[in-house]
């Protein structure tokens, strides 16, 4: 959208054009599995943020500085040509950033047996609060601590594989349900960027699947 000013007596023209971009994004009902490898985004660099990120729309970027940086690339990733990597880029204040992933899951509900899986490698991250794994039912409800990926990581550069995050569980006992707008949430802070597969800040992750699995009881 732009937006722009032409009244005469401003002899400076200068700061008469406003831009916004709006997306509309759909958000179609998700049928599981719901896999994601970035195999198919572009090679995308976002400092600051960025809402329903190109080729994979329903993954935001969050950040509290303008430095913050998320890379689709094909540097760190564990498997194929792409992983999604969040740092800091130049080095600085301590920077919050949030991968967000947004589902439309109201085909299912607490009863349907639902498992996060997804890989995970650092690159030379100390502990900070926001280093862990988040969810929640509804974009509205309160963020439920799935995983804490710093206290279970590996060496730096080297990937850790996670399965059997049990979501419909999490829902029951924290009071949520399935929705429209089922979030997960990995974060990262530090203060460094990511320069190499061992250092010096940074978080990637790989291979994220949401599944079912089907209920045997005879």
């Amino acid at each position: 959208i732009l937006a722009f000013s032409a009244w005469s007596p401003d002899s400076s023209a200068g700061n008469d054009t406003a831009a916004v971009v709006a997306k509309h994004v759909g958000n179609p009902v998700v049928l599981l599995p719901y896999q994601q490898g970035f195999e198919g985004t572009a090679v995308e660099t976002y400092f600051g943020g960025e809402f329903a990120m190109d080729s994979i729309q329903e993954w935001d970027f969050f950040t509290s500085e303008a430095e913050g940086r998320l890379r689709t690339a094909s540097t760190y990733q564990k498997t194929g040509a792409r992983g999604l990597t969040m740092d800091r880029d130049p080095s600085g204040a301590f920077t919050v950033n949030d991968a967000v992933l947004t589902l439309n899951m109201s085909n299912y509900t607490t009863a349907d047996t639902i498992f996060l899986r997804f890989s995970f490698a650092h690159h030379g991250e100390e502990s900070q609060p926001n280093n862990a794994v988040f969810f929640r039912g509804a974009d509205t409800a309160s963020w439920i601590l799935i995983y804490d990926w710093w206290a279970n990581r590996g060496a730096p550069g080297t990937y850790v594989d996670v399965d059997f995050i049990n979501l419909s569980q999490k829902l029951a006992d924290y009071g949520q349900v399935w929705s429209s707008s089922s979030q997960l949430r990995w974060g990262q802070e530090d203060n460094f960027p990511a320069t190499s597969a061992t250092a010096s800040d940074g978080l990637t992750i790989d291979d994220v699947e949401v599944y079912e699995v089907p209920d045997f009881d005879l």
